[in-house]
Order: C-alpha cells, then structure tokens, then sequence
C-alpha cells in the first residue's frame, strides 16, 4: 500500500492549490516553486527572485536594495527565536500592506 502523506503535507497541499490552480474560482494565481525543503541553498527568503519581480514591477534599484536589506535583516533569526524572526517579518509586511513609506515614487 503506498504511504499515505502526512495531516501537515495534505494541509500544505491545499495551501499550494489555493495559492497556484487556476482551475479553482479562489486561486490567487501564484507560480509554484516546487517543494525546496531539502534544496541546496534553501533559504527562507530567495532574494534573486524577489529582486527580479520588483524589478519587473517598476522599482528602482536602490528601493529594491533597501527593501531586500530590510527583509534579511527582519527574517534573521540569529540570537532570537525562529517565531520572533518570523513575527518581525510578517511585522514588516504588513506594515508594507498598510502603506507604510516604502512605496515606489510616482513619476
């Protein structure tokens, strides 16, 4: 009988289908990466990717440098716990969802 996945995995794949099928009325439309877990490299934020998409998006390089340097420097987790890391960059992003003062200048 092949294994049956984890209750976390089955969770996790809902969370990707919500987030990437576009065969479902909610999908939010995102491009799934694939499950990086036991990737090389992984690292919780892929700045290569990030930049790209803000730089596609019309940001400056020097916005897209202060905000990458923000973001590593929120995610860090070094001499704090994991769950603190991870409340001063969801703390960051929404802030940004806000409309804090990091937006792009208008031209």
């Amino acid at each position: 009988m092949p294994e049956q996945p984890r209750s976390e995995r089955r969770t996790q794949n809902r969370v990707i289908a919500l987030f990437t099928d576009l065969a479902r009325p909610d999908s939010l439309g995102y491009r799934y990466l694939g499950e990086w877990n036991k990737r090389d490299h992984n690292r919780a934020i892929e700045t290569a990717l990030l930049r790209d998409n803000l730089t596609a998006r019309g940001y400056s390089p020097a916005h897209i440098s202060a905000t990458l340097q923000k973001l590593e420097t929120a995610a860090d987790s070094t001499g704090i716990t994991l769950y603190q890391a991870n409340l001063r960059t969801y703390q960051l992003l929404a802030l940004r969802r806000a409309g804090a003062d990091c937006r792009r200048p208008r031209a």
